[in-house]
């Protein structure tokens, strides 16, 4: 009997061990599964997130090249991660075979660009949210909120500012005649007032497409030179090619220091509607014709003459003086 409950016994004992060894190794197995369920479950949440934040970011373009999105729109797409930062450009797309707004890895974000409206995206030029804001005219808080949430106030087809072009968005708010507002938003956030955008200057700009002088004033004090490229054109021409107010060209009459020259006056000579401008830059302390020879001058009397709004005027009474003298001067 005892040699019988000896063998139970053992046999119990080996099945008891047996059993918490299976168990051991199915609970090994199981964790060893729950752990590669959850790598899988992370790698497929992880591509969901990564879809998901491709999918906002396209959203949020076209919130911003919708110019009657609203700022509470944006602001929700913002919250919830897209990225202020997001870049589009165009090209040839094969499938839709048509030109198609892609991001930067070349995927798809709108297949046909003739959607847009206004369709302003050239190829080969690459567009942050911010530019598109400000291409499409959003509101001071639509731009405003985009800066506060990180965008590049120098966008992602910058240039050197030595070179011939450049594109950004304080070139675009102010091509886009911008309400002054934004452009002082862009200045906040130390936008770059030394860009140029082939031809003119910031200020330069300014004065082409803005009456209030206080614009040009304000990106001239910010660093925005008063000078093109080459050094052809200035503030100043361009405001007489635009045939500015008195009001509007008289602070940066004051200014012009180092364009003491006649080009001033042939192109007022030549574009002007208005005698009092005309008058003024000859009245200027120093005169736009200081170091001008005759022969100079008389190519701006010319002009003048040939101006229906100076012609017949008093002004060029004056004109004539200043050429009587040089040639006194000169004999």
């Amino acid at each position: 009997m005892q040699a019988t409950l000896a063998k139970s016994t053992g046999r119990d004992f080996f099945n008891y061990c047996w059993e918490a060894e299976i168990s051991e190794l199915l609970l090994v197995h199981i964790h060893i599964s729950l752990a590669a369920i959850q790598s899988i479950l992370n790698k497929m949440a992880a591509l969901k997130k990564g879809k998901w934040m491709k999918k906002i970011d396209a959203q949020l373009f076209d919130l911003c090249r919708n110019p009657k999105s609203s700022v509470e729109q944006i602001r929700k797409l913002l919250s919830e991660g897209a990225n202020p930062n997001f870049e589009v450009t165009t090209d040839w797309d094969h499938e839709s075979e048509g030109e198609a707004v892609l991001d930067r890895k070349k995927k798809v974000v709108l297949a046909n660009k003739s959607e847009m409206s206004p369709n302003f995206m050239e190829e080969e030029r690459e567009y942050s949210m911010l530019m598109v804001a400000l291409e499409v005219g959003h509101s001071n808080e639509v731009i405003s909120l985009l800066l506060e949430k990180g965008a590049d106030t120098e966008g992602p087809h910058t240039l050197d500012r030595h070179e011939e072009w450049s594109y950004t968005p304080l070139i675009i708010a102010l091509q886009k005649s911008a309400p002054f507002e934004v452009i002082q938003t862009l200045l906040k956030y130390d936008a770059n007032t030394e860009t140029i955008d082939g031809t003119n200057t910031p200020a330069m700009i300014a004065m082409k497409n803005y009456a209030d002088p206080e614009v040009y004033l304000t990106l001239s004090n910010a660093g925005s030179p008063l000078e093109g490229n080459w050094q052809e054109e200035s503030v100043l021409t361009v405001g007489l090619s635009e045939d500015r107010s008195l009001r509007t060209l008289k602070p940066i009459m004051e200014r012009c220091d180092d364009q003491q020259s006649s080009r001033p006056l042939l192109v007022c000579a030549q574009s002007t509607t208005r005698p009092n401008v005309f008058a003024a830059l000859l009245e200027v302390e120093d005169g736009f014709y200081t170091d001008e020879n005759k022969k100079t001058l008389e190519g701006a009397l010319h002009a003048a003459r040939n101006n229906p709004a100076l012609k017949n005027h008093a002004v060029l009474q004056r004109l004539e003086e200043i050429i009587k003298e040089r040639s006194e001067i000169d004999d």
